[in-house]
């Protein structure tokens, strides 16, 4: 390890902070944000964030420094959970619960709408020095700090790994539109709301149709009504089922709850489990158990 010469992009009105996990040794000694390689802009380019592709040399400046190319004129910064050291091998970085609380401080100071955390190390560390839940590996994740309004996102690594571009690029668009519908100020109009685990097919996976995600929106909507009527802290698709088909969504149900089962895998295939807030399931060798629990 080497001490970072990177300067964060923090400040007040930020519409998304990006948290990476800590500066690489190659972007630290060029003093500039991904500087080293380009998927990261490339990504945000693909997903419409960015309004023109941009020079990773000086795109941090350009990004994080101004509003020129940002979507909607956006406000962007960015930050690391390990600020003050350089390391390209993440196997090397260990972050510290004063690391941890650092961030969260920031976070409650700088009160960003969009918190996106871009490694996993990030996502896990912080969660567990926060004391919360992880909802789904990739996607919306909730507000994970109760005194300031700000929503929290996962996003995998831009490089480095095997998951594809095109799954990193579809959870970006879910952010797009996550800030579009009103992120920060209670108003999840759209779908962007929480992705599932990525797998090797995921680049090709096509996307639901948009009656088949209105649906799944109106099955949110309802089972959220069943949790909140019944006072259950969770429930299984059977347990759900008669309350769907009394109101007409379903016409029968066939091996406890089976349909429903099929709406959640195929949402999850595609990558739009965010279609349905209450949804979350434990991956299991051959297949998904699905619960439902109430949104925070």
């Amino acid at each position: 390890m080497e001490a970072s010469t990177l300067k964060p992009f923090v400040r007040k009105g930020l519409d998304i902070l990006f948290v990476g996990l800590n500066p690489a040794k190659g972007s630290s000694r060029k003093r500039h944000y991904f500087s080293v390689r380009a998927a990261f802009w490339d990504q945000l380019f693909r997903s419409g964030l960015i309004t023109r592709p941009v020079d990773k040399d000086v795109a941090d400046e350009i990004v994080f420094g101004s509003t020129e190319i940002n979507r909607n004129g956006w406000n962007y910064g960015i930050t690391d959970l390990v600020t003050a050291w350089a390391e390209s091998d993440s196997t090397k970085v260990e972050p510290t619960d004063e690391d941890c609380s650092r961030l969260a401080d920031d976070i409650r100071d700088y009160r960003p709408r969009l918190v996106v955390l871009l490694h996993s190390k990030v996502r896990n560390k912080l969660a567990a020095f926060l004391g919360v839940s992880i909802p789904r590996p990739y996607g919306a994740l909730g507000r994970w700090l109760t005194d300031v309004p700000s929503e929290f996102f996962s996003v995998p690594f831009p490089h480095g790994n095997s998951i594809h571009d095109a799954f990193k690029i579809r959870v970006y668009k879910e952010i797009r539109a996550f800030v579009e519908n009103g992120a920060g100020h209670g108003q999840l109009s759209g779908p962007a709301r929480g992705l599932g685990e990525p797998n090797g097919s995921e680049g090709g996976q096509p996307m639901l149709s948009s009656s088949k995600l209105e649906r799944a929106r109106q099955v949110d909507g309802l089972i959220e009504k069943y949790l909140r009527e019944t006072g259950a802290d969770i429930a299984k698709p059977k347990d759900v089922m008669p309350f769907l088909i009394q109101r007409g969504v379903f016409r029968k149900d066939h091996r406890e709850g089976f349909p429903l089962r099929r709406l959640l895998n195929e949402l999850a295939d595609s990558g739009t489990l965010s279609a349905m807030r209450t949804a979350h399931y434990e991956q299991k060798a051959k297949n998904r158990l699905w619960h439902f629990r109430l949104p925070k």
